[in-house]
């Protein structure tokens, strides 16, 4: 008997809930919210926040940030990096290994480790957030990484996929720990 929030089901609107902590709520729906110059201009989100106190704010997605208008979202609300499928690819060791969203998970998180120490190698604070795929409903997408890793019984395709995402946080949390920026 779970349920979302009203105006926070969709990806947009998650972000939106995420970062700014109010639901999306609009007349076109859903996420086609491509055809704005910038993206809820008059609401104060995280990355406004962060910035107007000194943190360096990047945003890392699998996915096309044509999508939904996310990068529109995440410019207009002061991130400094922002980047998505089309501007990661050339950082990929495999340019084919795609699902059919964008990047795997488990290639969006070898990719944010790096730059978590390149960013944590400066002296700025800064905010890296990151908006994985793998998980997609309604059956998500397996990462290498992997490979032969199942929940439980390993029937439920969408339940793998969450249980994967699950490994690869915990070994995105463990490089983080492991930087000596991470024990401060």
């Amino acid at each position: 008997n779970l349920q979302q929030v009203y105006g926070t089901g969709w990806t947009i609107a998650g972000i939106v809930a995420s970062q700014c902590g109010m639901p999306l709520v609009a007349a076109s729906g859903a996420n086609t919210m491509t055809g704005m110059d910038s993206f809820l201009p008059g609401a104060t989100c995280l990355g406004d926040i962060l910035t107007r106190h000194g943190y360096g704010m990047s945003f890392m997605g699998g996915a096309d940030l044509e999508f939904a208008g996310k990068g529109k979202f995440f410019n207009t609300h002061r991130y400094a990096s922002v980047e998505g499928l089309r501007e990661l690819k050339d950082q990929m060791p495999d340019r084919d290994y795609r699902s059919a969203w964008g990047l795997y998970d488990d290639t969006l998180f070898d990719l944010a480790k790096s730059r978590y120490d390149d960013l944590a190698d400066t002296e700025r604070p800064f905010g890296l957030v990151l908006l994985t795929v793998d998980t997609h409903h309604p059956r998500g997408h397996m990462s290498r990484q992997c490979e032969g890793i199942n929940y439980a019984d390993g029937k439920n395709p969408i339940l793998n996929a969450v249980h994967c995402a699950d490994r690869l946080v915990a070994s995105l949390v463990a490089h983080i720990a492991a930087h000596p920026a991470g024990r401060e």
